[in-house]
């Protein structure tokens, strides 16, 4: 222990004296704006800005926010002086975007709406055409895809035709990027045709310009995403082919040639060629790993999903850990640059501190200095304690609010899963109807057409039983086609949000009595219909709809009589001062609880197996929720399936 407290003497004195001998020498002279960089030799304006922009520029590609955030304003103030309003713009326009991309969203917002009001003032077109393209960037960050595509458009219109052209070819690159995430197919088209014609009019219609190559490489590459979007997969492969031309003659070719690669894999993986597919995504992977994480971390992404889908689990798997390795070290490098950056904040502060002290210090006398170190080393001291303590409580604070991101991250992945599963089975029995629609009424219509024919020949003499035999069969195929016409109905009406007028004033045993009709529940050979009607069911008058709400109930009595391949289907009718209740239980299959809330939406049919196009369900919810009632699940219910719907009295 006193060895210890020698030691931190030792220390203590050493430090002293090393102070002391610091104050005695003159004070250097304070050059702030050497320490911050922001000391700008330069013979003429021209040349002053030239080197300012670049250095504004350098610190924007380099995403060193501190740096950018000291020196922007500084840079602004210089060009706004001498009124260059190109860089004053796009100084301006480069600090949006760096606070977007820093995550200070409302700050970003804030500064991108103050360029515009400047540039409205100013009524400078360009500036106008920057603050829109900021605001783009600001919104399509915010997975707000309409209004970023609103501000492209805006940025397009405002573009004066006397500024650098290559800026706006930026700003058509960013729009079809926004508006492929859209999938609006047409306004692409347009904009597409729009984006090539201003190109070849830059180009005077050589495409082959060298000065242009790489704009024309990006916009093949956004025509590849918008006909591969749309399953034309030979269009696609056409404009990865022009792409790869002009890769040839691009001067970042390297950093683009793992993309291309990509997208190779992407579309043989569409074309379902799996040999080729694994040879791109082995020259991805080679090609990428040599670029930034992010580059080689989608390559890692593309191997997953791809051996994922061809059955490779214990391959897909290693690529998984691989790719999960290189996520944790992405954010890991994250981590250490922030804290270089706030190092880099401390030693600039530091400095400036030991500045300020040694001028002080050397302004006074040599017995005030030895009376005042002691109490700066305490001090000194004190604080690096505190600021210790205080960095690791933060360290933690932050690898906790991370841990919970991670474990939130999680959730919202399987979360997504299920909901694309989801959304990809109803799509299929969506196709599935469509499909099965067309090719019904095609049947019906095929006959009645043979018909026609036979009956309107000249000279064709029919006897009587020829007759009727015509008549019967022309009657039940435009019964059919009637029927066809009335699921479609249904189909359209299941999305309806529209109220339904209730105007009739009748009991629930009326609106039981027309469901069993209208479902033909009686007579199904299989199953045996019960019903359970209270004496106050038969006497009770509910405002409602008469043909919709025995609508709705008919739907729920067909569901039960398909679903049971024997048994019974019970209806029963419970009455309280508030509502009516008619629920319909079954002996049939049976839905999972976690299944509950999913059979209500359209085209969804837990088994495939059984007859029907999915929206039965979704019709009886819509119809009675649109007369102030509903139709629920009870999951309590065991033996089959037991459906409540609920109207008003």
């Amino acid at each position: 222990m006193k060895r210890l407290g020698y030691k931190l003497l030792s220390i203590i004195i050493l430090i002293t004296a090393v102070l002391a001998v610091a104050c005695e020498r003159p004070a250097a002279p304070t050059h702030e704006e050497d320490v911050a960089g922001l000391t700008i030799p330069a013979p003429t304006v021209e040349d002053s800005a030239r080197l300012l922009f670049d250095r504004v520029d350098h610190f924007y590609k380099r995403v060193e926010h501190d740096s950018l955030g000291r020196l922007a304003p500084v840079a602004m103030a210089f060009f706004e002086r001498h009124e260059l309003w190109r860089q004053y713009y796009t100084t301006w326009c480069l600090l949006v975007n760096d606070l977007v991309w820093g995550g200070k969203m409302d700050e970003g917002f804030a500064q991108a709406r103050k360029m515009h009001q400047d540039a409205m003032r100013r009524d400078n077109a360009f500036g106008l055409s920057e603050a829109y393209t900021a605001m783009g960037v600001a919104y399509h960050f915010q997975k707000n895809d309409a209004e970023s595509a609103q501000c492209y458009r805006q940025a397009l219109r405002h573009y004066p035709d006397d500024a650098d052209q290559s800026v706006k070819l930026n700003i058509y690159s960013y729009y079809v990027q926004v508006l492929v995430d859209t999938r609006d197919h047409s306004l692409i088209r347009q904009t597409l045709k729009e984006w090539e014609a201003f190109l070849n009019k830059l180009t005077a219609g050589k495409s082959d310009n060298e000065q242009y190559a790489h704009w024309y490489f990006r916009f093949h590459r956004e025509c590849f995403r918008y006909y591969y979007g749309i399953t034309d997969y030979a269009r696609a492969g056409e404009e990865l082919d022009r792409m790869q031309a002009y890769l040839d003659r691009e001067d970042d070719r390297e950093l683009y040639l793992g993309q291309v690669a990509g997208f190779r894999v992407q579309l043989a993986m569409a074309r379902k060629n799996y040999q080729e597919a694994m040879d791109w995504s082995d020259r991805e992977i080679a090609l990428c790993r040599e670029q930034d994480y992010n580059t080689y971390l989608n390559a890692l992404k593309h191997r997953t999903d791809m051996l994922q889908t061809l059955g490779h689990y214990e391959e897909a798997l290693k690529a998984w850990r691989s790719y999960d390795a290189q996520k944790d070290s992405i954010i890991k490098a994250d981590n250490r640059q922030q804290l270089n950056e706030l190092n880099k904040r401390f030693e600039l502060d530091e400095l400036k501190a030991q500045q300020v002290r040694e001028q002080y210090e050397y302004e006074h006398s040599r017995f005030l200095h030895f009376t005042a170190f002691g109490t700066i080393v305490v001090l000194a001291l004190l604080l690096f304690i505190a600021w210790r303590r205080r960095a690791e409580r933060q360290l933690r604070e932050a690898h906790q609010q991370l841990a919970a991101s991670n474990e939130e991250l999680q959730q919202s992945y399987e979360q997504l899963k299920l909901a694309n599963a989801r959304a990809e089975e109803s799509s299929k029995m969506k196709s599935d109807f469509i499909h099965q629609i067309s090719h019904e009424i095609r049947t019906p219509l095929n006959v009645l057409s043979g018909f026609t024919q036979i009956v309107t020949t000249p000279g064709m003499e029919l006897d009587d039983e020829q007759k009727v035999d015509i008549s019967q069969r022309i009657t039940e195929n435009t019964d059919r086609i009637t029927r066809l016409v009335n699921k479609m109905l249904e189909l359209s009406e299941a999305n309806s949000k529209a109220d339904i007028r209730r105007e009739d004033q009748v009991s629930p045993v009326r609106i039981a009595s027309q469901a069993i009709d209208e479902s033909g529940i009686l007579m199904a050979t299989h199953i045996e219909l019960l019903t359970d009607y209270s004496e106050e069911s038969d006497n009770t008058l509910l405002t409602t709809n008469l043909l919709q709400a025995s609508r709705a109930l008919a739907q729920l009595l067909d569901n039960a009589q398909k679903f049971s391949k024997q048994g019974t289907v019970r209806l029963s009718i419970r009455v309280t001062p508030q509502m009516a209740s008619f629920i319909v239980e079954d002996t049939g299959i049976g839905i999972p609880i976690y299944e509950a809330e999913h059979v209500f939406d359209e085209f969804v049919q837990l088994d495939e197996y059984y007859d029907g196009t999915g929206i039965g369900l979704t019709v009886a919810r819509s119809i009675s929720r649109r007369l102030g009632g509903d139709v629920m699940l009870d999951t309590s219910y065991t033996a089959g399936a037991r459906f409540v719907m609920m109207l008003p009295r």
